[in-house]
């Protein structure tokens, strides 16, 4: 049982870290402040829309969640994109991550099962910070965020 929490909370930290990173469009250009570059709103097209769905299905698959309706992909993929910038930046643990967004998907499933109306990207991130400082996430002063690369070309691994 131990091998397996540990199994998958790697794969956590690979994804949440690691997959918005890798797969935000090309080529992710951290900004200023160790923001990533935000990719186009419109989810319409088919790079932004594969890359989307398949990300969110991967999450969904290693935190042992339900699959998510295509109408929810674009809010859950702003949120995805916002969470894994503070999780880059150390600001978010991985487990935390997982904890956020696992509770963050099943309000939202509750909440808005037709995902209307659309919370803007503004307002999840509003969300995202209210919810940080209600639980009181802190960055560990000791603890430093891994280089681009150890999560970019981390191997998933196998069980």
């Amino acid at each position: 049982m131990r091998r397996l929490l540990v199994a998958r909370r790697r794969c956590t930290v690979w994804l949440l870290i690691g997959g918005a990173a890798c797969s935000a469009l090309a080529n992710p250009t951290p900004l200023p402040a160790g923001r990533w570059r935000e990719p186009p709103a419109d989810l319409a097209t088919p790079p932004a829309s594969t890359v989307a769905h398949e990300t969110i299905r991967t999450v969904h698959q290693v935190l042992l969640l339900p699959s998510a309706p295509p109408q929810l992909i674009p809010e859950l993929w702003d949120y995805y994109l916002l969470l894994s910038e503070r999780a880059a930046t150390g600001e978010v643990s991985p487990g935390w991550a997982a904890y956020l967004y696992t509770n963050y998907f099943l309000d939202f499933m509750q909440e808005r099962p037709h995902g209307v109306p659309r919370r803007s990207r503004e307002e999840v991130r509003n969300h995202l910070q209210a919810s940080i400082q209600y639980y009181n996430i802190r960055k560990r002063p000791d603890a430093r965020p891994a280089p681009f690369g150890h999560w970019v070309y981390q191997v998933i691994p196998s069980y």
